[in-house]
C-alpha cells in the first residue's frame, strides 16, 4: 500500500512539475511541457499497478524511473532553451 502512495506522489510532483513550467509560457508551449510528462506518468501508474498486486514484481523500480526520467528531465530542460529562446515566456515573469 505505501508503494501506491508513493507512487501517486510521484505523480503529483511531476504534475506539478510541468504545470508549473506551462504556466510561464504561452502559445504551442503550454501543451508542450506536459508532453515529457506522460512516460513518466505511464510508468508510475504501471508500477503502481502492479506492486499493487504483487509487491515483488518491481524490486528496481528506481531504476526504471531513471532509464525513463532522465530522457524526460532532457526534453524539459531542452523546452525551457527553446522557450526562452523563442521569446514566450510571459511579460513580467521570473525566468526560471
Amino acid at each position: 500500500m505505501f508503494s501506491v502512495v508513493l507512487f501517486v506522489a510521484f505523480n503529483a510532483l511531476f504534475l506539478w512539475r510541468a504545470r508549473r513550467q506551462a504556466q510561464r509560457s504561452t502559445g504551442a508551449f503550454r501543451i508542450l511541457f506536459y508532453v515529457p510528462m506522460l512516460p513518466l506518468v505511464f510508468v508510475t501508474t504501471r508500477l503502481a499497478w502492479d506492486t499493487a498486486r504483487d509487491p515483488t514484481s518491481h524490486n528496481l523500480w528506481p531504476f526504471e524511473y531513471v532509464i525513463v526520467g532522465a530522457p524526460c528531465a532532457l526534453v524539459w530542460w531542452a523546452l525551457k532553451v527553446v522557450r526562452r529562446r523563442a521569446g514566450a515566456e510571459l511579460p513580467g515573469r521570473d525566468a526560471a
